[in-house]
């Protein structure tokens, strides 16, 4: 006699469907990963822009005698403004909340210390 084998079709089709939620859920997961990392990236990368300033503007009023500051600002005397825009673009991409609120407003007070030592590097300076 040839035993009847049972229908197993709806446990099969179950089992698909588990296993694609389990993948799509991996997904996601991988997916959320990779927005915490980009963001906790964009909340490093202000402080850096932020540190690195700090201590342009440190090397300006000690007199320090170090090359790589030299060389910054040989590229141009505006290099601490642009390294701080980027500092504040990126700062919009951060940690939601004070976190993002702080890093905006500590690299747009450089911007504008840097801005006002510019203009009296340019225009007060001059000879009458």
């Amino acid at each position: 006699m040839i035993e009847s084998v049972p229908d197993c079709s709806g446990n099969i089709l179950s089992l698909c469907i588990f296993i694609l939620k389990l993948t799509s859920r991996f997904e996601l997961s991988n997916e959320i990963r990779g927005i915490e990392c980009m963001k906790k990236f964009f909340t490093a990368l202000p402080v850096i822009c932020f540190l690195l300033i700090f201590f342009m503007l440190m090397y300006l009023s000690q007199g320090w005698e170090m090359a790589f500051f030299d060389y910054l600002f040989e590229i141009s005397l505006f290099t601490p403004i642009f390294i701080n825009v980027l500092g504040v673009i990126s700062a919009f991409f951060s940690l939601k909340g004070t976190t993002r609120k702080v890093l905006v407003l500590i690299n747009s007070l450089m911007i504008v210390s840097f801005g006002i030592l510019s203009f009296v590097a340019i225009f007060g300076f001059q000879e009458p």
